[in-house]
């Protein structure tokens, strides 16, 4: 509730203050390492081998379900 706009229209603006606990160190620095780990999960994901969908599913905690779809798994047909 503080920005208006988007970024991808390229007019993002505040309309708010910025609340305190966004501007702590700590929170900051729990972000950057949570962006760096998705960046480096999302890399391992482009290089693998393995099954694409497997890799999705295990990311958010789901069951596995068959694939042979995705070109991983085509690849071994």
């Amino acid at each position: 509730g503080v920005t208006e706009g988007t970024i991808e229209a390229k007019n993002l603006k505040l309309i708010g203050e910025v609340p305190d606990e966004l501007l702590e160190e700590s929170f900051v620095r729990s972000k950057m390492e949570r962006d760096r780990q998705r960046l480096i999960d999302m890399m391992n994901y482009a290089k693998s081998s393995e099954c694409r969908r497997e890799l999705i599913y295990k990311y958010f905690g789901l069951g596995m379900t068959e694939c042979g779809n995705c070109d991983n798994c085509r690849a071994w047909e």
